[in-house]
């Protein structure tokens, strides 16, 4: 019991300091211009001629731009996040008459990989030129694997808190608000003619209202339990889709006809 108690807890650390290390190198990689071609995916993704760059630009060596997958791969993503979710709604929630914070946060992934399996599935048009760089895909298993993995570490280490109903109400508003917003802007997106933004919903307010639906949803499960590893898990996906959201910023900018510079990139009046 003991080792099994180690383990658990020593993951959960790795997990925590290992999302620490991406969200930093996301930060390096977004003020270097040379490397930050690793944050680009799908529409923002620019292939560019090694040929005509300096030969000790890393992120335009030759080797690197072979290392590309195609974005319709993102399902992976949501397809472990499915099936890590079902485990743990089978050791966490069954077993246990009482609510838990851990049973909620284990309910609210499964929910979460659900629609997003739908979505990558029914709603999204992935086109087949689109790509994806392999470290992006990596980091994107990494992740989802991760968000899974926590709960069933703290469950292993009996870190669970008995709470009320009302105390989850708020959490599961947001989540629920936020999940619905984000299938509503995915549907809206599938619908647009391609690499064009669209002028509905918060559209009108942010280029990438479904990035921030994301911020929100691991949001409330942070509300559920506040703790560090969720903590660095939200830290993550505000910093991870910041710079996504930048890069399609910067893009629309350069290709719409439209003005958006009333826009913010993410979150409605901070960036």
């Amino acid at each position: 019991m003991f080792q099994i108690e180690a383990v658990a807890f020593w993951s959960i650390n790795v997990i925590s300091v290992g999302l620490a290390l991406m969200t930093l190198s996301v930060l390096l990689v977004s003020f270097f211009p040379a490397i930050n071609s690793f944050l680009t995916y799908g529409k923002t993704l620019k292939i560019v001629n090694h040929k005509k760059t300096k030969r000790n630009n890393l992120a335009n060596l030759s080797i690197v731009h072979e290392l590309y997958v195609p974005k319709k791969w993102f399902t992976h993503f949501y397809v472990i996040h499915f099936v890590l979710s079902l485990v743990n709604t089978y050791v966490i929630v069954f077993p246990n008459s009482q609510l838990t914070d851990l049973q909620v946060i284990a309910l609210l992934n499964l929910a979460q990989s659900i629609r997003r399996v739908y979505e990558c599935q029914r709603v999204s048009r992935f086109s087949s030129s689109a790509k994806i760089h392999i470290f992006h895909y990596l980091v994107g298993l990494i992740f989802y694997a991760s968000v899974d993995v926590l709960p069933f570490m703290m469950h292993l280490l009996h870190e669970e808190n008995t709470i009320s109903f009302g105390y989850i109400l708020i959490p599961i508003l947001v989540f629920f608000l936020a999940s619905c917003d984000q299938l509503f802007t995915h549907i809206i997106l599938s619908k647009q003619k391609k690499y064009t933004l669209p002028d509905v919903g918060l559209f009108n307010y942010v280029v990438c209202p479904h990035y921030m639906d994301e911020c929100l949803i691991y949001f409330s499960f942070l509300l559920v339990r506040p703790c560090i590893p969720l903590l660095m898990v939200m830290t993550w996906v505000v910093i991870n889709l910041s710079a996504s959201a930048n890069q399609s910023y910067i893009f629309y900018k350069n290709n719409e006809t439209s003005n958006i510079s009333s826009r913010y990139r993410i979150f409605p009046g901070i960036y």
